[in-house]
């Protein structure tokens, strides 16, 4: 491996994740712990910087575009409604 860590590669498409701790004592629940918060789009290797499209900006995007899904979407995501 050497001095630098490996570059990145293939990982276009790929979630980018958020650990969320629980309170003290409280039971890990992946569902709840763990979220999606973006979609890797690029790999910038000059600037070793990763370029994510947030979750948020996409599943805006899937119910500007796809009316069947939007009362499915609005309500898992009241943001949704909050533009409206």
């Amino acid at each position: 491996m050497g001095d630098q860590p490996e570059t990145p590669h293939g990982f276009s498409g790929g979630g980018i994740w958020r650990f969320v701790p629980s309170e003290s004592g409280k039971l890990f629940v992946p569902g709840e712990n763990i979220r999606l918060c973006g979609i890797q789009s690029e790999w910038r290797k000059p600037e070793r910087h990763a370029y994510v499209v947030p979750i948020s900006c996409w599943i805006k995007f899937v119910y500007d575009h796809y009316p069947d899904l939007q009362h499915l979407l609005a309500d898992r995501f009241p943001f949704l409604r909050d533009g409206e």
